[in-house]
This record gives structure tokens, C-alpha cells and sequence, in this order.
């Protein structure tokens, strides 16, 4: 009694292209107008602090464009530059202040209303329709004084793929209202109306003021102008001074930090993790050992450095509250000398470069610069020179940004030579653990597995393995991912949550529903975002009440960024999860009106209206995703399973042979191709089918079927070669013990068959089951 492996349903492998977590700009709002007295008032009383911040780049972060500023700040352009299909100047003499755009259609003028930057480059801003404030093709790069191409600027160096191709400057990306405005002016209000699509958006002030970071200070100011000599112990004010070393970071990284808000406002002196979640090192921003590839704003790296995680160090040990340095000039060495008097006292000994040369500071070698988007951009990891991680991920390293006719075995060869301790290597192997993760090479679980199990480990490595794991089947993964729940790091907590998605046993539900009820926000959502397709009653009748109002949270921090098409996306995705078609259709029509070339939510939506039965809408919606990405491995897949459903073989396989051609790891692609191809009794389906699992060796419906066709073709030692391993590792289903069983007997081991068939018998079977255990074990007696 074998089961044919046909049965396996060739619908059952829906793809969902979920986009979980936004690669996003910071997000920050602070206090309203009405109770914030504005920076001018700060003058009075503090008016060299004033003075420093109104000239600083916080001060400046945003500023009205003037004739004035042109004429200070920015060099003519005289010769147009050409930005995809159109030729863009600038145009400032004279008090003229526009962007001139030609195309074949014509010529435009676009006005320059504002200006944002100014320590690297000044981007500057047009305003559009429906409220939207864009930044301009064109940037001014202050270093160089040239002008250039400001969305070519920002591909990244050594990736691949087309995320790195330059993005059009209209793309929203580039919308101050979306994207940048949360960190360049004070008091905003988005006021975003998502019926119309439409902003408008008002700020009090230009630049980031003083309150940003001190509060709300109108209390503050009318307490002083009553009686500036008195002293209060309660001062109306937020002061840095009185604040922790964690609150003092947590200050400055809402706006460095490359995060995903999760609540609609943050205020100053509220935890981090009760308002974003943090982009790590699963994004191919950063190179597997964490340095900076695309933008990333600093927070990441600068968690993994020892000074973070000593708990002693903060933002304003080294850089003033207005954004500068404080040991640019003077006592360069001072920021490390309290913590490594030794090494700052005679820095030569440590660097092996003289004082004052290049390469003769603390930060030359531990914080070096690299340039990205026209942006020099300081390490803040504080991780020593590593070439051997530039020979093998291009990851960059103090030495060769020095000497750069020289390789990177050069460089290695002399930081052995200099140091007999291999400091190099804790660095690589996490490196190669995180490089195995991104491309799915789950061989090297076990040692993932051990790295997390490490209370030295890094932290946020140890939650971009975590986050990476969500793509990984491997059932061995699980016992990990439940310690990882009770780690004391939120951000680790958070990870694991997102991770345990789909889950399916009664202990990772329970597991999931105790950290619904965690102290941080981000990991009760994570938490409830992974229970959605679990129903309530199915879980701890004590933890019912969290889990409801973790997805409340959860589901209010998708609604957090109304014009984000991903946070629709997200909510879609939740509600399909729980079944809820008739609210996951509305929100990716929402997230495809907003976003109508995203690829991930048009798959996402022909899902929804393929399993609410709407299968012209699901087609139509794919033919959407197609015409904008024809290779995409998801839409292909999912384009497929619908042919498949409706019969249409012929189209079926091609769409699912274009698939795998995108994704060879595509495991249910291969598996489906191979399933409709041994139904026309094709012989090739062996191969998809075996590829299917090879990639999944954990899957047992993919292991089996490979199995079963094996024996159908005449092969029955190489199918119990296959399924042999599973069934000895893995809590196999009857199915599989019956094939193995089969298969013992087939290929002359009668007496392993007995021993598999009379631990079959003492199963909860029915008749029909029994009787065939029974008729087996007899013939193999005879």
C-alpha cells in the first residue's frame, strides 16, 4: 500500500513573494507646534550654543533655497548632464533658481524650493503635484564643487542584480514627503490623505532644532521668563546629561539608523524598539562582515562595535549635540584614550605609522572612510583592518583605501606580520556564516546554529542569521529559534519571532504567544505577525488576551506610514495569512495603486484572488508583474500553478521552467515541474523532482515523491538511497515508513523490512491498513 506521490497536489506550493521588512530611511516625529516654543527662543539664554548649532549641519539639514545660498555655496553649471532619457542644468545666476529638463517632448523648468544637506553634497528639492516636494535628478557635490547624477550615485559598488541599476529621480524613494523628511525639519505634520494620494505637509522649522533632541520647550521658555535667576529642579526640558548611555544612542539613532517605523510617532527619551525595527545585516547593503556597502546611517554598525557593547560609550562621547566631532583638531586620539591609554599615549607602537601621517590616528585604521551616493561615510563597527575579508567579499579595510596600488594579500600579509594574535578570524567566520545564510546554504546550519548558541556572539549578526533562517526548512532550525526568543537583546527576540513564521507545532505556537506579552513592541508584533494563521482558540487560553492585542499593535504599525505601499503589502500579506481575503484584496489593490510597478505585491494579490476563486483578476495580475519583471521567479511560479489549475499543461511548464531559470533553488518550481511532467510520463520529471529534494532534504513530501518515482522507474536502490536518510533522521509520516519499508523488502533486506513492518503494526491503522502490514510481513516470512 504505497501511495502514489501523484497525489500530491500540484496547487498546494503557493509562493507568497512576502516583503516583510522595508529597507527604509529614518523615521522620526517629535513634538507638535503648539507646545514647542521654536529654536529662536533658545537664543536668549544660550546663545553660544546657539550660535554652534545654527551653523552646524543639524542647524542647516534644510534650508529655503535663496539667491544668496546659490551664490555662496553652489559653482554654475555649465554644461547639462544626462539623466536617463532627458539633459538636466541647473540654471542660479541672476536670482534664477530652476532645474531645466530636456527631453524629445520638449523643455521644462523645474523650481528649486529648497535645499537638503551640505556636509557632503546638497540635494535640492521641486515641487510637484499632489503636494509632493521631489528631489531633483541633479546634486551639488560639495567637495569636489561639480555637479552630478543623484540617483546613479547611489549603486552600489560590487552587488549584483537590478536593485543596482539606477532608479528613475521621480521614484518615491526620492520624495521628501515619503523619505527624507523625518530627519531635515522640526515639528512636521506628513498630513497624507490616502483616498486623494495626496500631501500637505508643514513643518516649523527648517533644519533640526533644538527641541528635537531637548523636547517640547514651551514649558521650559515660560518658566524662565518669569524668573530666569531661580532655580527649579524641575527645569521643563529634556537634558541629555540626566539621560543613560542607552538613551543617549537611542537619541540619535532614529535618524542613523536604516530602520522600519513601526508606530506613527517617537519621542525623545522612548525605548528604540518600542517605534522601529533595524535593517541588519540580511540586506545586501552591507557586506557579510557588516561594513557598509549602500547606506546604511551608522546604528547598525556601530551596535556591533566594542565601544556599544561595552555599555559605556555613547553618541555624545565623541560628537557635540549640534552633529560635529570633538576631537577633529585637537587631541585626536582623546575619544579612545579612555578606554585605551596605552594605544593613544604612543599610537605608534599599535599603528606601526608615524603621528600625524596618514594612518598615525586611532579612527584611520578603525574608522575609515568609504564614499557611497557622493557621501563619505566613517566605520563605525570600529572592527581593526581585515583584508582578508577584502580578498574574499570585497568588504573594504584601512589599508588598501591608503594604498591602493597595492592587493589586499599585501595588506594581510602585514597585519599578520604586525599582530601574532589572529584577530581576523572571529571576523571571517561570521562573515562566511552570514555569506552561506544570504544564499541558502543550509549545509552549514549546524555551525549558524552553534554561533547563535554563542553568549560572546555578536548581537547583530546574530539576528541577521536569525532573520535569514526564515528562508530555511531545515525542522533543526526550530530549537534554536525558541532560545532565541528568550534572549535578552530585543532585536534578537524580534528576529526570532519573524522568523518562527508559518508556525505548526503546539510548541512554537505557545512559544509565540508568551512573547506576545514582551516588554518591547517590536517583538509582540513580530510575534502576532507570525501567529496569523493560527486561530485564536487555538492557543493558551492565558495568552489569548496578549496575542489579540499584539495584533492590534501589529496591524496599527502597518498603518504607521500610510503612503508606504510596503506597509499595505505587509497588511495584505497578514490578512491572507489569516484567511481574511476579504481585507488582504483591498490592501494590495491599495499597495499597487500606490506602487503600480511592484512586482512583490501584484504576485501577492493574484495569490488573494486566486484562493478567493477571482482567477481572472489573479491572471490579470500577474500578466501586471511580468510585463514589469518577465523573469521573476515568483510571478513565473505562480503564473504556472494557475496554468496548472486550469489544465493548461503546455503553458504551465514553460512558465515554471522560467522559474527555475531565475531561482535554480526554487525547490516548489522544480518539484511542480516535475510532478506534471512525470503525469504525461515524461522520464525528465526525475531530474526536477530529485532537484526539488536535493534543495529540501528536510521536505518529505518532496523527498518522497523523488522516492516513489525512483521505484516506478526501476530504480529501487536509488529511491531508497534516497528516502532511507529522512525516515532515519526525521519524524517521517506512515507514507514514508510504507515506502521505506517497501523498499527494504524490494532490495533484498528482508529482515530490515520486518523489523520497519512489525513497528508499522503496532500503529493506530486502519483495516484496510493492517491487513496489507499483515500480508507483507507474511510474504516476507515466506
Amino acid at each position: 500500500m504505497t501511495k502514489a506521490a501523484g497525489s500530491c497536489a500540484l496547487i498546494a506550493a503557493l509562493f507568497v513573494c512576502g516583503c516583510q521588512r522595508k529597507a527604509d530611511v529614518p523615521h522620526k516625529t517629535t513634538s507638535s507646534a503648539s507646545s514647542a516654543a521654536g529654536s529662536s527662543e533658545c537664543k536668549t539664554c544660550h546663545p553660544a550654543f546657539y550660535k554652534k548649532w545654527a551653523t552646524s549641519h543639524h542647524g542647516l539639514a534644510m534650508q529655503p533655497y535663496t539667491a544668496a545660498f546659490a551664490k555662496a555655496a553652489l559653482s554654475p553649471q555649465t554644461e547639462g548632464i544626462k539623466v536617463q532619457n532627458a539633459v538636466y542644468r541647473a540654471f542660479l545666476e541672476q536670482g534664477a533658481g530652476y532645474m531645466e529638463e530636456r527631453t524629445s517632448a520638449g523643455t521644462k523648468r523645474l523650481q528649486i524650493a529648497h535645499v537638503m544637506g551640505g556636509k557632503n553634497t546638497y540635494y535640492l528639492l521641486t515641487p510637484l503635484e499632489r503636494g509632493r516636494l521631489q528631489v531633483l535628478p541633479l546634486a551639488y557635490d560639495v567637495n569636489t564643487k561639480r555637479w552630478y547624477d543623484m540617483a546613479a550615485s547611489g549603486v552600489r559598488m560590487h552587488a549584483e542584480g537590478p536593485m543596482d541599476r539606477p532608479v528613475s529621480w521621480m521614484d518615491p524613494g526620492y520624495t521628501f514627503n515619503t523619505s527624507c523628511y523625518s530627519c531635515h525639519v522640526s515639528q512636521l505634520q506628513v498630513n497624507y490623505n490616502l483616498a486623494s494620494d495626496t500631501y500637505n505637509t508643514t513643518w516649523r522649522e527648517p533644519g533640526i532644532s533644538c527641541e528635537v533632541c531637548h523636547g517640547d520647550a514651551g514649558e521650559h521658555v515660560a518658566l524662565y521668563k518669569r524668573d530666569l535667576q531661580a532655580k527649579h529642579t524641575d527645569m521643563k526640558i529634556i537634558r541629555t546629561t540626566q539621560m543613560s548611555t542607552a538613551q543617549r544612542n537611542e537619541l540619535c539613532a532614529p535618524c542613523h539608523a536604516k530602520t522600519s517605523p513601526i508606530s506613527p510617532t517617537y519621542q525623545v527619551k522612548q525605548r528604540f524598539f518600542d517605534h522601529y525595527d533595524l535593517v541588519t545585516l540580511e540586506s545586501a547593503d552591507f557586506y557579510p562582515d557588516g561594513r557598509d556597502l549602500g547606506e546604511n546611517y551608522t546604528y547598525t554598525s556601530w551596535l556591533m562595535s566594542p565601544c556599544a557593547r561595552s555599555g559605556k560609550i555613547d553618541c555624545v562621547y565623541c560628537h557635540t549635540s549640534s552633529g560635529r566631532y570633538r576631537f577633529a583638531t585637537e587631541n585626536q586620539n582623546g575619544a579612545c584614550s579612555g578606554c585605551h591609554p596605552a594605544h593613544a599615549a604612543n599610537p605608534e607602537a599599535h599603528t606601526h605609522h608615524k603621528p600625524g601621517a596618514p594612518g598615525g590616528r586611532c579612527i584611520d585604521c578603525h574608522m575609515p572612510k568609504t564614499r557611497f551616493a557622493n557621501m563619505n561615510r566613517s566605520d563605525h563597527s570600529m572592527l581593526p583592518p581585515t583584508p582578508a575579508l577584502t580578498a574574499r567579499y570585497k568588504s573594504p579595510n584601512a589599508c588598501n583605501l591608503c594604498h591602493k596600488d597595492k592587493p589586499a594579500s599585501w595588506a594581510d600579509a602585514k597585519v599578520r606580520q604586525w599582530r601574532t594574535r589572529d584577530f581576523q578570524k572571529p571576523v571571517l567566520e561570521r562573515a562566511a556564516l552570514v555569506d552561506a545564510a544570504r544564499q541558502s546554504r543550509w549545509e552549514t546550519l549546524p555551525a549558524i546554529i552553534a554561533y547563535l548558541d554563542n553568549p560572546s556572539g555578536d548581537a547583530v549578526t546574530q539576528a541577521s542569521l536569525i532573520r535569514l533562517l526564515r528562508a530555511c526548512p531545515d525542522p533543526r532550525r526550530t530549537p534554536a529559534l525558541i532560545a532565541a526568543l528568550k534572549h535578552p537583546n530585543p532585536l534578537i527576540r524580534a528576529a526570532a519571532a519573524s522568523s518562527i513564521a508559518g508556525a505548526v507545532t503546539s510548541e512554537l505556537r505557545d512559544a509565540l504567544a508568551a512573547a506576545t506579552s514582551d516588554e518591547f513592541r517590536i517583538v509582540r508584533i513580530r510575534a502576532a505577525g507570525s501567529l496569523a494563521g493560527v486561530p485564536l482558540e487555538a492557543l493558551p487560553a492565558a495568552a489569548q488576551q496578549s496575542v489579540q492585542k499584539a495584533v492590534e499593535e501589529l496591524i496599527a504599525s502597518y498603518q504607521a506610514r500610510p503612503d508606504d505601499f510596503l506597509s499595505h503589502t505587509n497588511l495584505g500579506n497578514f490578512y491572507m495569512d489569516r484567511g481574511q481575503l476579504d481585507k488582504a484584496i483591498p490592501a494590495f489593490e491599495v499597495a499597487v495603486r500606490l506602487r503600480p510597478d511592484s512586482v512583490g505585491s501584484l504576485v501577492n494579490a493574484s495569490i488573494a484572488y486566486s484562493r478567493a476563486g477571482r482567477t481572472a483578476d489573479a491572471e490579470s495580475a500577474l500578466e501586471r508583474a511580468l510585463k514589469e519583471s518577465p523573469a521573476n521567479a515568483p510571478a513565473n511560479f505562480n503564473r504556472g500553478l494557475l496554468f496548472a489549475e486550469q489544465g493548461k499543461t503546455a503553458e504551465a511548464e514553460k512558465a515554471l521552467r522560467i522559474a527555475l531559470k531565475s531561482d535554480p533553488q526554487l525547490a516548489p518550481a522544480a518539484y511542480n515541474l516535475g510532478i506534471l511532467l512525470l503525469a504525461r510520463k515524461d522520464r525528465s520529471g526525475l531530474e526536477f523532482c530529485g532537484k526539488a529534494a536535493k534543495a529540501q532534504p528536510w521536505n518529505e513530501k518532496y523527498v518522497y515523491s523523488y522516492a516513489f518515482y525512483l521505484d516506478q522507474a526501476g530504480q529501487s536502490a536509488a529511491a531508497l538511497r534516497t528516502i532511507e536518510p529522512f525516515c532515519a533522521t526525521s519524524s517521517a509520516s506512515l507514507d514514508a515508513q510504507m515506502l521505506l519499508a517497501a523498499l527494504y523488502a524490494k532490495n533484498g533486506r528482508k529482515k530490515d523490512a520486518t523489523q520497519l513492518y512489525t513497528s508499522i503494526a503496532t500503529l493506530n491503522l486502519r483495516p484496510d491498513q493492517r491487513a496489507y502490514v499483515r500480508n507483507q510481513l507474511r510474504a516476507l516470512q515466506q
